[in-house]
């Protein structure tokens, strides 16, 4: 069962936990497709006031995530939008207009290494580089990407609760940001439990911080990638593994607090292998 955990653990990038079966060695590969859905009328507006968007904005997104050890404390990982349909719909009347635009996104490479590591307890750090394949113009519409070459640096925290069937984790990320984006901090605080051998239950909650440091005329992406964006959402997962290396994975996240972001609830639906 600690094995379980461990790998559990290890397969945490910034933002998601994937399932596992065994502790991580030389040569173990995670390779992830999952389904993003959002949904919003309703936008955050820089005061943090919730607002009508007077509209629908639908974003519907396609990501393969993987990585691979080189060691057991050495992992290589790497998260690619491979297909994003952005749409903004106004509401219906003369004016009637429907926006949208399709194509790939960015995609975020990275390493990360442990630095300390115990039988129930790693504390990693890792970098990580964005790399904007996404549309990312004209300012302040519609965009599949950000735009911006900016990178990441991760420090992240698991415990394992042993020997109850349950694990913690924590991670932050710093992200320097061009382009006239504003740095941010990443966050995000997860506990999960095993309900069954095959079957996990994590509750997650986690945010955005600018820093407010990027430019005034810099508006971004409609909707996702605005500048400056600040928010803080709870959530939770359920893993399932339905074979040995096989499995799948359900998500809902719904914003508790924003500014400039969408208010709408993500649903993410996604299959995994592991070896």
């Amino acid at each position: 069962m600690k094995k379980i955990f461990l790998f559990l653990t290890l397969t945490i990038i910034n933002q998601n936990l994937c399932a596992g079966d065994r502790e991580q060695e030389k040569g173990d590969g995670y390779l992830k497709l999952s389904l993003n859905f959002i949904n919003a009328e309703d936008f955050f507006n820089t005061d943090g006031e919730e607002i009508p968007l007077n509209g629908t904005f639908t974003d519907i997104s396609i990501n393969i995530y993987g990585e691979y050890s080189l060691s057991d404390i050495l992992i290589l990982t790497a998260d690619f939008n491979s297909f994003r349909y952005t749409q903004l719909e106004t509401a219906p009347g003369p004016e009637y207009d429907l926006n949208s635009v399709t194509g790939i996104g960015d995609a975020l490479i990275g390493v990360r290494a442990s630095i300390l590591k115990s039988s129930t307890t790693t504390l990693s750090t890792g970098l990580n580089f964005n790399l904007p394949f996404g549309k990312s113009s004209p300012d302040g519409g519609l965009l599949t990407g950000s735009g911006d070459y900016y990178q990441g640096l991760l420090l992240m925290a698991e415990h394992i609760l042993y020997p109850a069937p349950a694990y913690l984790s924590a991670s932050v990320t710093f992200n320097n940001r061009t382009e006239g984006y504003s740095d941010e901090f990443k966050y995000k605080f997860e506990g999960g439990y095993f309900l069954y051998t095959d079957l996990t239950i994590a509750l997650q909650l986690k945010g955005v911080h600018p820093l407010y440091n990027g430019k005034n005329d810099k508006s971004g992406g409609l909707g996702i990638f605005l500048n400056e964006q600040n928010f803080f959402s709870a959530g939770g997962e359920l893993i399932y593994q339905f074979t040995k290396n096989f499995g799948l994975t359900l998500l809902y996240s719904n914003p508790l607090f924003g500014k400039n972001i969408v208010s709408s609830p993500v649903y993410a639906i996604g299959i995994f292998y592991s070896n």
